[in-house]
């Protein structure tokens, strides 16, 4: 049982705690993430998530606790190195060159998977030529994964918000993941777009990706989760699926007078 349960947990995250100065952002925080699940992590601003993620990531260095990932203490690795291990993610803030069209945005995340050197790139050597073939390939896939198939030459900040958050998905998912963390995806969507995330993150996940998601729209959180995590103060105060997790009053308290008490109110509703 033991050897089984290291297989399908993904991700472990066990007593992480970060404190900045006096404040601690994220109080000894434990979850996890099996493989094939899509997990989403809530809470009011300020409540830990974001650094939570930076954490994992290798972004930020926890005060203490640990991550593992498949079985292996990632904690003290660098963001390369837990990106090559299978570990990728979005930001918030979009991160986007304004001089590249949008098939070599997602070429460009490609580097850690890419084994020529730089000689035989140069030189344009047959594994090179091949390589860069495949990763072509691979990148237009991607995109029609993602919806912007008819959009490879535009360059990337003449997109809508919208697409752009879509871009940096793909850009993501060029590093072939085993889990990819999205930090409000949703953020500027129209409530039809969020639709069509939902059917997306549907579609990584049934490509074997484990999928943890960083969101205030609870239309998203509701109906695509499979597992929902909430924080509040840095502290984990409920866990557990959409119907579990719906009208929970710790998480209502949590949220009444935010800009999101009046949606959750709708979704207990429905």
């Amino acid at each position: 049982m033991k050897g089984r349960e290291a297989v399908e947990k993904v991700l472990q995250v066990e007593g992480l705690s970060k404190n900045f100065g006096g404040v601690r952002a994220v109080d000894n925080l434990s979850f996890d993430v099996e493989r094939g699940q899509i997990c989403a992590i809530i809470g009011p601003n300020g409540s830990g998530k974001t650094t939570c993620i930076n954490m994992i990531t290798g972004v930020l260095e926890p005060t203490s606790g640990r991550v593992m990932f498949m079985d292996h203490d990632i904690t003290p690795l660098s963001r390369p190195e837990i990106s090559k291990l299978g570990i990728t993610r979005t930001f918030q803030n979009l991160r986007l060159w304004n001089t590249l069209p949008v098939l070599d945005h997602v070429l460009a995340s490609r580097c850690c998977r890419t084994e020529a050197n730089f000689f035989s790139s140069v030189l344009g050597g047959k594994a090179a030529i091949e390589e860069e073939r495949k990763n072509r390939e691979f990148a237009r896939e991607l995109l029609n994964l993602v919806g912007l198939a008819d959009m490879e030459d535009v360059l990337a900040p003449s997109l809508p918000y919208g697409q752009r958050r879509l871009l940096e998905i793909a850009r993501a998912l060029a590093c072939e993941p085993v889990l990819l963390l999205l930090d409000e995806p949703a953020a500027g969507m129209s409530s039809a777009e969020i639709d069509d995330l939902i059917e997306l993150i549907f579609k990584i996940r049934d490509r074997g990706i484990s999928v943890v998601v960083i969101e205030h729209r609870m239309k998203l959180v509701m109906q695509a989760s499979d597992k929902i995590v909430v924080l509040n103060y840095g502290q984990k105060i409920a866990e557990g699926t959409a119907e579990e997790i719906r009208c929970n009053e710790q998480v209502i308290e949590a949220y009444l007078g935010t800009a999101y008490s009046k949606e959750i109110s709708e979704v207990c509703q429905q």
